[in-house]
């Protein structure tokens, strides 16, 4: 995803001169930083509903009878949903649909093909590892089907608004460079998400074949990334 999204920055860069990739760090950071933001500004309130039902012990088990009771799936699907780690997955993919629309107004078959290449080579992957999470957080597949019904659709709807939305008010940038913006926060969003979330939960107890997958997994994409700026130059 970031590959990509380097690539689609620096394709745009060619595009606009010289030195048009050297905000690509600072937006990847961004991205990361929103996300950030949004998970210190949500637990708040969370700590505190916790806080509240350890205060008695009484309070303690009606919560626990509460959660085991057979209304709790009703709400529980509303609850992955406010997950730091699938909201930041949901807002993945907004920003993947809005690079995805600004491709498609571009007249720049390369671009369009990066983008569309970056969307097929890690949605089908990232799906398959929300899936596992939300089951291996104890939910059901009636309970994780809407979330993932969400996560499939937020992109496509994102692209299409982005793409009437630039097609209506110009924004004074050419939409190449947008596309590979939007790519490198979307980037960002999904390195939060990862890092802070689902790696340490995935890695707890992890056996050693699995924490040498993730060293591949990370360091494959920088060697890509080496490889095509060697090239590029």
């Amino acid at each position: 995803m970031t590959f990509s999204a380097l690539s689609a920055q620096a394709h745009a860069g060619g595009l606009e001169g010289e030195h048009g990739d050297e905000s690509g760090g600072f937006i990847l950071v961004v991205g990361f930083l929103i996300m950030l933001i949004l998970d210190r500004a949500r637990p708040h309130a969370e700590h505190m509903h916790v806080h509240s039902h350890e205060t008695s012990p009484v309070k303690s088990m009606k919560a626990v009878a509460s959660a085991a009771a057979p209304s709790a799936p009703r709400t529980s699907s509303r609850a992955l949903l406010a997950d730091s780690a699938v909201l930041g997955l949901v807002l993945h993919c907004v920003a993947d649909g809005l690079a995805l629309g600004a491709a498609a107004v571009a007249d720049d078959t390369r671009l369009s093909m990066i983008v569309s290449f970056a969307m097929l080579a890690h949605k089908a992957p990232m799906a398959f590892g929300l899936a596992a999470f939300l089951l291996k957080r104890g939910a059901t597949l009636r309970e994780a089907r809407p979330v993932i019904v969400a996560f499939a659709a937020t992109a496509p709807v994102a692209a299409i608004a982005t793409r009437l939305l630039l097609g209506l008010i110009p924004l004074g940038l050419s939409t190449e460079v947008l596309a590979a913006r939007c790519l490198l926060a979307s980037g960002g969003t999904f390195l939060y998400a990862a890092t802070m979330h689902i790696l340490p939960e995935v890695l707890q107890g992890a056996a050693p074949s699995t924490l040498a997958a993730v060293a591949g997994g990370a360091l494959v994409p920088a060697l890509l990334v080496l490889l095509s700026g060697g090239h590029g130059h």
